[in-house]
């Protein structure tokens, strides 16, 4: 179980602002002039097949080429192999 202090969807549209509608992973722009749309995955940092919590404070926006190439991996490990 994890901890959401405002409504989750509220929890992603800070993220997108703090991130600046930027993937975590790869800064790449979450924005597709093709699609007129942002496109993004919400990702666990700390998976939760791995223990992670479902909580706002282990939750960033990703790329979904990111968070599919991050599969299980901790943010870190996942940062480290990608350099």
């Amino acid at each position: 179980m994890g901890e959401w202090p405002i409504p989750e969807h509220q929890v992603v549209d800070h993220l997108l602002i703090y991130q600046e509608f930027r993937c975590f992973y790869c800064r790449e722009s979450l924005w597709q002039p093709e699609q007129q749309r942002l496109v993004y995955h919400v990702e666990h940092m700390t998976p939760l097949a791995r223990g992670g919590l479902h909580d706002w404070r282990n939750v960033c926006v990703a790329c979904p080429g990111c968070n599919i190439r991050k599969k299980v991996r901790t943010s870190e490990e996942f940062t480290r192999a990608v350099g």
